[in-house]
């Protein structure tokens, strides 16, 4: 009863966005880089090396920015910068879904969109993709290929859903980040299918990470609660948020679809310590996430747990 009324509310709250055409959501987004006061506080990443050193312990954050916008359509990307800067500035890596990456041209600057607007105005490396973004203080090496969902019309469709991945050096290990936004559907086939796809889904990329021992961190958007299927599956092979942490709709905050995980349990290490979501920022329909993650111990050996690893590969 839990899972269809969720479902119910989550469908009706999208049914209601949907009087706002996909090509007016995303020319509102874009246009607000044009009419921003552009002052980045960095020109480039504040760590350009190729190392990058910090405490025991990482802070990350994932949020659905809605394109910019907040539940009522105004816009918010120049807030959403400052409050990136003010509200979390010991971030490590900020995950973000929603992010409207269609290319616009500011004189003066070149070239820009949402993710490399809030990555300039932060000092971090970014690496987006298709609505999605990775922005990171310490180095990507490598971006990972994209995992495929559903078709879309287009990549610009606000609804767009896709996983993608990168490589982040941090402390001398390579760490393996994947940021998600699955689709919303009330029977949640399609966002099972994106986690447990055998070809290229998020489940064979997770085990066949961890059996190569690289520390991992999943974040995103998942459009499901805890009695799907995907999110229950996934579960099995990593280690959660503590606690439970509603973040959508800011209108009334009913559903957790906002996650953040790690393989930590598997590999002795990248545990998450802490999480919260913070409830006194409406600057999009979705809440942010944070979480406190400990780093994995170099040469730590790997685990073999109950999944059976040992088997696997």
């Amino acid at each position: 009863m839990f899972r269809f009324l969720s479902n119910l509310w989550h469908s009706i709250y999208n049914y209601l966005s949907i009087i706002y055409p996909d090509t007016w959501v995303n020319n509102k987004g874009r246009k607000q880089l044009l009419s921003l006061e552009y002052y980045p506080r960095q020109t480039e990443p504040s760590f350009t090396g190729k190392y990058y050193n910090t405490d025991e312990q990482i802070q990350v954050l994932t949020w659905n920015i809605h394109h910019g916008l907040d539940w009522l359509m105004r816009e918010k990307l120049a807030e959403m910068s400052k409050y990136l800067e003010t509200a979390y500035q010991t971030v490590d890596i900020i995950c973000l879904q929603e992010v409207d990456t269609s290319l616009e041209f500011i004189s003066g600057i070149g070239m820009i969109n949402q993710a490399t607007y809030i990555a300039r105005y932060l000092g971090y490396h970014c690496y987006y993709h298709n609505n999605l973004a990775i922005l990171s203080k310490a180095p990507i090496t490598k971006e990972l290929e994209p995992i495929e969902i559903r078709p879309t019309t287009s990549n610009s469709n606000k609804f767009a859903t896709q996983i993608i991945g990168c490589v982040i050096r941090i402390n001398d290990q390579d760490v393996r980040v994947y940021n998600c936004h699955l689709p919303n559907d009330i029977s949640g086939f399609w966002q099972w299918h994106g986690i447990t796809n055998t070809h290229n889904g998020l489940l064979s990329r997770v085990l066949d990470d961890t059996y190569n021992r690289y520390p991992v961190i999943i974040t995103g958007d998942f459009n499901s609660i805890d009695l799907f299927a995907g999110i229950r599956t996934l579960k099995k092979i990593t280690t959660i948020t503590t606690g439970h942490h509603s973040s959508y709709p800011v209108l009334l905050p009913l559903m957790q679809l906002d996650y953040i995980l790690t393989n930590g349990e598997w590999i002795g290490g990248l545990q998450i310590k802490s999480s919260s979501a913070d409830y006194n920022c409406h600057l999009s329909d979705h809440y942010p996430i944070k979480a406190t993650v400990s780093l994995c111990k170099k040469n730590n050996p790997i685990i073999h747990h109950k999944f059976g690893l040992q088997g696997y590969h």
